[in-house]
């Protein structure tokens, strides 16, 4: 198969698997087909990693026996940073391959990596890099099977045999190993052992480049590597002259070494111009720039000493003279100690050889022949630009003109000395014995090296000064010459090769300047040497920043930018000075409001400092970072982790430690001052969000069914189901917490993630998150376990101002359940209390808040029957603290009218009063007084509770004493604590009103008990007002008060009484009208309201029947044709009166209307007396 299309290999690849998915047979050759183009689709780099991991362990499935899907799926595997998979993988293709290289060199890859993920850890002694060095040593021995085990050599799986190597046994057959252990040895400490073995390593690497595939190329990785490291140029540019060649390798290899060749003034610029022109890569010119600009440690050495002496000078007595001495001059070390590192610090390797070594002599020629070309090149561009510059010259630019042409004369007669001498120097090189290699190969690079030496000695560079020299003799100049950098810097470099015999040295940095040093005695001195010691520091920072200052913005220079900041508000901080470092911190953030090392140091620092408010500022603005970066890459897990460990440490710090379980080595905090924490509003809401969102993040964070979503991993559908809507209300509720631009992606994020059916985790996987969900179970128990015995130990809580603001922190704590649903959960709590049913356990624990509130009106009920004569004031401020933070109405209520202030002798004043409809006798009266004595008692004691002052003004209403229950509502109104007691005070005088037959009153007061909450008992009380006044006080209320009142309800009862008040206050104001009135009146409802039965009726009874009475009087009391009209039209009502009786009785009657049983009996009786 030769197709690389991923959309040919896809359409292949897929619909052959579903044919075989399907069970149908496919073609030997078919079935080759769907392998390879499985794979192939596989490692296409168009294809995701999720994907191409499917996808190869498809394949694998398909074709066990081939090594390549295990090594593509190790080195997918490697590439995303899960190493102990692709040791694995990896060793798993290296058995079904022994024999090769490749695989077990991409192993000791693999290994490596181990051992710096293990280096540092307890117990770990480099098992993971010897056994990396093991592997790649029999791989360069050639050996078979590198990496055998204890128990030599694996036969393959699946032959039954070992395997054996039928061609190049014994050797080395993947020269890429080399490479890796170059790139190793690169990344230890510079020495001149190493540079020993790399040079041997490099010289071989060169050797075989021309034959190897990207040979040059890997070539020049390692070259840079070795000068970043610190070895040797001169060494590496001999290497790569046989090398050279037209391409992209060995143009980067040039370019880098042409930077380590230029004055370090010329660098920033040279940097530049690589930057804008994209010919060297972003990371390696940050490298470059680290290399040879911050030379010089961007941290103080020694910031012991610095403290030390801070220390000291703080001190109120002067310091002892040898202490002083002692830190000046640990101070001053550590300065020397901010001297620059030089770039090279290996030096070039002392080559001892004969002078008939032909091949050593001709590597060094070629390596100075190089250097002779770049610098003859360098002032050739230079003569050139002077040239084009002397065209346009005037009197301003003559000094500068004059200096760089006396500069360049003396260069190019220096070169051309230096040239001379190589030349004088190396004529014994073609006389030698050519060694191993070939006379002609060996004479060909003599040859062309002698060539390119003397074509140095042309004069090329000389022909191009002569006209600037002209021009400058037209012009007429003053002043002292002043060369350029560039010039100056091209001269020097040519003249430190004056006195270089053989292959040339190379320079070093330049000597550090002189320092000051301190002076004085005792503090004195060691004021000077901190002053010192702070101006070097700063000065190492200035020239840090200057270095960046002509690089343009953005790519990988951004990186050392940030990194510079960085370092010098970290060093500023540590050498005591906060604000500075806070400062700098704050302008990286400008740049970048989401870097998270800068908004973690900024956290840290503010904490450092006490600043409490700062300090949690910054540290959810960290957090915000992380939740922020992970909406932005679409997957919360990315940062889950950490955030989920950051909310478990705020969830106990900045006040809300009491709250947190404490460690086993710590005392318990006592009880008042979790009660105080509870207290707090603000306090309790954050440790709720926190561990809210601490419990939400390691659901997301995890992998298997148990921590995403608390159930056995092998729980029905319908059980997991269940749970995965349960965990996700609770990522909507934790993420209602976060802050508003990211609260809504971040569920929705999560809800994705919790919607997601988790694979089965591995064994050692699934038993961390079987742990790290017990520890939450646990630690959630704990808190709420100690809760509810904190609550009982210190009880002083219940009878105080802030009584209802534990409670309300406690029905926070309540909206974190333990799941009894949960196997695990109720398994963990029976662990930890083994004598109670956990089910009931974790119910009770849930319900923190009820259980506070029961613990709190014992308390307050023992109380109240003591004597304490600050209890009333204690118990209305407990009640008023519950009404602020909205107790349960059902607790509440026990406050409000606590069963203590209800003895025998009042319950038995109530049955009285409520059997009484006559005048009370004596003995009864007596009960009444002593009862409401009784209440004006517990009323006195229970300030505030309305429960006691509303049934002693009822029981003193029914004494008659209406004027002074009317008092004792409207002191119990003034001090009422209860939500509701307002209202039902209220409701208490409008039942003395309905006592007093002030229905008008009445009506009134139920109009306000409706505007502030509409009830059925409320629209009850309302008709029995108008009921009341329609009958006691005519002409009574106007209808349409009733109609507007009563406008807006259409349930059944409203209907009803509606219906029954308007005909009745109609009928009520037509009193003394005449029966005409009454039927026009009543037409009038029932014109509005046709199912208005009451009108009807009223309409018959007190209408028509009414006009058939008036008609037949004034029949009697006529005589001739006027009685007959009066009896032709009594006859006519008559009729109609008839008429809608029957319409009447022919309607049923509303079931629930208690009086239509009358009324439709008056009408039947009145129907038959009409037809006789």
């Amino acid at each position: 198969m030769t197709q690389n299309d991923p959309v040919v290999l896809r359409h292949v690849a897929l619909r052959l698997w579903d044919r075989r998915a399907r069970g149908e047979w496919l073609e030997p050759q078919e079935f080759h087909t769907l392998v390879e183009a499985t794979f192939r689709l596989a490692v296409h780099p168009d294809t995701p990693p999720e994907e191409a991991l499917v996808l190869l362990r498809r394949a694998r499935r398909l074709d066990p026996a081939n090594p390549k899907h295990g090594y593509h799926l190790g080195l997918l595997q490697l590439r995303h940073g899960r190493l102990t998979e692709a040791a694995e993988e990896l060793r798993e293709a290296g058995e079904l391959a022994p024999t090769s290289h490749r695989i077990w060199a991409h192993l000791a890859i693999v290994q490596r990596r181990l051992d710096e993920a293990h280096v540092g850890t307890a117990g770990y002694a480099g098992a993971f890099r010897r056994r990396a060095e093991s592997i790649s040593g029999a791989i360069r021995a050639g050996a078979d099977n590198p990496d055998p085990g204890p128990d030599g050599p694996d036969p393959n799986p699946h032959l039954g045999v070992t395997a054996v190597r039928l061609d190049r046994g014994g050797e080395c057959r993947w020269s890429g190993v080399r490479d890796l252990d170059v790139e190793e040895r690169l990344l230890g400490t510079p020495s001149e052992r190493t540079r020993d073995w790399l040079l041997a390593e490099l010289t071989e690497l060169a050797r075989l480049a021309p034959r190897r595939s990207g040979g040059t190329a890997a070539f020049a990785v390692l070259g840079v590597q070795w000068l970043l490291r610190g070895y040797p140029k001169a060494t590496l540019r001999g290497l790569a002259e046989p090398l050279r060649a037209p391409g992209p390798a060995f143009r980067l290899l040039t370019d880098v070494l042409d930077l380590y060749d230029l004055p370090l003034a010329e660098v920033p610029a040279r940097l530049a111009r690589h930057e804008r022109e994209g010919t060297l890569p972003g990371f390696l010119l940050l490298l470059l720039h680290r290399a040879l600009l911050l030379r010089r440690p961007l941290e103080f050495p020694d910031l012991d000493a610095h403290r030390a002496a801070r220390e000291l000078l703080a001190a109120p007595e002067e310091p002892d003279p040898a202490q002083a001495a002692q830190c000046a001059a640990a101070l001053m070390a550590a300065v020397r100690r901010l001297d620059p590192v030089p770039a090279e610090r290996v030096a070039d390797p002392v080559v001892a050889q004969p002078d008939d070594d032909a091949e050593g002599l001709l590597l060094k020629l070629e390596a100075d022949t190089a250097l002779f070309k770049k610098h003859d090149a360098e002032a050739l561009d230079l003569a050139k630009a002077l040239r084009a510059s002397a065209r346009t010259i005037d009197a301003g630019g003559h000094a500068r003109l004059s200096g760089d042409l006396a500069v360049m004369e003396e260069t190019t007669q220096a070169l051309k000395s230096v040239v001379a001498a190589r030349l004088a120097d190396w004529d014994a090189v073609g006389r030698a014995e050519p060694g191993d290699l070939p006379p002609e190969e060996f004479q060909r690079r003599y040859q062309a090296v002698k060539r390119d030496l003397q074509n140095t000695m042309h004069g090329r560079t000389k022909k191009q000064l002569k006209p600037v020299k002209d021009a400058l003799g037209k012009v007429a100049g003053g002043g002292a010459p002043e060369p350029s950098a560039a010039t100056l810097g091209l001269r020097d470099a040519v003249r430190s090769l004056l006195d270089t015999p053989g292959p040339r040295r190379e320079s070093g940095p330049e000597p550090p300047r002189p320092k000051a040093e301190p002076s004085g005695t005792g503090r004195e001195l060691v004021e000077s040497a901190l002053a010192i010691a702070d101006t070097a520091v700063a000065e190492v920072f200035a020239q840090a920043e200057a270095s960046l200052t002509d690089l343009p913005p953005g790519g990988a220079l951004d990186l050392l930018r940030r990194e510079v900041s960085g370092r010098a508000a970290e060093t500023a901080y540590r050498l005591g000075r906060p604000v500075a470092a806070r400062r700098i911190w704050s302008r990286m953030l400008a740049a970048d409001p989401y870097d998270l090392a800068v908004l973690h140091n900024l956290a840290m620092a503010q904490t450092a400092a006490g600043d409490l408010p700062a300090a949690a500022e910054g540290w959810q603005a960290y957090l915000h970072a992380l939740y922020a970066l992970d909406v932005a890459a679409g997957d919360p897990r990315g940062h889950a982790a950490e955030r989920a460990e950051l909310h478990g440490v705020l969830a106990g710090a900045f006040g809300t430690a009491a709250l947190a379980v404490p460690p086993p080595d710590q005392d318990e905090p006592r009880a008042r001052e979790v009660m105080a924490v509870l207290a707090g509003t603000a306090r309790v809401a954050a440790y709720e969000r926190h561990l809210r969102l601490e419990l939400l993040n390691r659901r997301v964070a995890g992998h298997g069914v148990r921590l995403r979503l608390g159930v056995s991993p092998d729980a029905p559908q319908e059980v997991r189901e269940a749970a995965r809507d349960r965990a996700v209300a609770d990522a909507r509720t934790a993420c209602a917490r976060l802050p508003g631009r990211i609260a809504e992606p971040f569920a929705l994020l999560c809800e994705r993630v919790l919607a997601e059916d988790a694979p089965p985790a591995r064994s050692a996987a699934a038993k961390a998150e079987e742990e790290t969900h017990t520890d939450l179970v646990k630690r959630l128990f704990q808190q709420k376990r100690r809760l509810r015995t904190l609550l009982v130990e210190d009880r002083t809580w219940c009878l105080s101002v802030y009584s209802g603001d534990v409670i309300a922190g406690l029905a926070r704590m309540d909206t974190l359940p333990l799941d009894a649903d949960d196997d695990a959960t109720v398994a963990a709590v029976q662990r930890m209390d083994s004598g109670t049913d956990p089910v009931t356990l974790i119910g009770e624990l849930n319900r923190l808040a009820d259980f506070a509130c029961r613990v709190a009106l014992n308390r307050v009920f023992d109380e109240a029957e003591g004597d304490d004569p600050l209890f009333p004031e204690r118990f209305r401020g407990t009640g008023r603290s519950w009404a602020r933070r909205a107790v349960s109405s059902e607790f509440m209520g026990y406050l409000d009218d606590p069963g203590i202030a209800h003895p025998q002798l009042v319950r038995d004043a109530v049955s009285i009063a409520n059997r009484s409809r006559e005048e009370l006798d004596e003995a009864s009266r007596e009960v009444l007084e002593r009862a409401i004595g009784t209440l004006a008692t517990w009323s006195d004691r229970l300030r505030g509770a309305s429960g006691p002052p509303i049934l002693r003004a009822e029981l003193l209403s029914v004494l008659g004493r209406h004027t002074e229950a009317y008092r004792v509502l409207d002191a119990a109104a003034e001090e009422a604590f209860a939500p509701g007691a307002g209202e039902r005070i209220e409701e208490a005088r409008i039942h003395i009103d309905f006592a007093t037959d002030d229905f008008a009153r009445a009506v009134s007061r139920v109009r306000g008990l409706l505007a502030a909450g509409e009830t059925d008992d409320r629209r009850r009380l309302l008709a029995t007002a108008y009921r009341g006044w329609i009958n006691v006080a005519p002409p009574g209320p106007d209808p349409a008060d009733i109609a507007r009142d009563f406008a807006s309800w259409s349930d059944p009862q409203s209907v009803r009484d509606r219906r029954f008040l308007l005909a009745r206050a109609t009928l009520a104001r037509l009193k003394s009208a005449s029966g005409a009135a009454v039927t026009a009146a009543m037409e009038r409802l029932l014109a509005d309201d046709p199912g208005n039965r009451v009108a009807e009726f009223q309409l018959i009874g007190n209408g028509l029947v009414a006009q058939i009475e008036e008609l037949r009087l004034r029949e009697r009391e006529s005589l001739g044709p006027e009685r007959r009209r009066h009896f032709e039209a009594r006859r006519t009502i008559s009729d109609q009166c008839r008429t809608r009786c029957e319409a009447y009785l022919a309607e049923p009657d509303d079931p629930d209307d208690p009086l239509a049983a009358d009324r439709r009996k008056a009408l039947t009786d009145l129907l038959g007396r009409l037809r006789r």
